[in-house]
């Protein structure tokens, strides 16, 4: 998986591409972890993405300054963004007050840092 992030006024841009290669055809799907940390993964992060699906590759996805906020970063902090396969249906679960990803494929790039707008 390749990625990339960067930062506007506005949003952070996360591109990425899967392998194989998402299309029209044969959709892929994906979730976004956002940490304060390089050790973001599934099991470590602040927050995470719903789904995403990815039609063509590269994907960009757009994540607002707002949502950022509403995550709980904030403006000038830098954080860290990794990206994992999932399914159509995550089937993630809490357990012990942590949500657990039982779909996600732990091959992904490595975590790409940004500064939040």
């Amino acid at each position: 998986m390749n990625l990339s992030v960067t930062s506007n006024a506005n949003e952070i841009e996360i591109t990425y591409e899967m392998s194989p290669a998402a299309n029209s055809n044969t959709p892929r799907y994906a979730l976004v972890f956002l940490f304060e940390g390089s050790n973001v993964s599934p099991a470590n992060y602040t927050a995470f993405t719903e789904v995403r699906q990815a039609n063509s590759s590269p994907t960009t996805i757009t994540i607002t300054a707002s949502e950022l906020s509403d995550f709980g970063f904030t403006s000038g902090e830098q954080i860290y963004v990794r990206v994992y396969g999932d399914s159509f249906y995550s089937n993630d679960y809490e357990e012990n007050g942590a949500s657990v990803f039982p779909n996600v494929n732990l091959t992904s790039a490595q975590a790409v840092s940004v500064v939040v707008p």
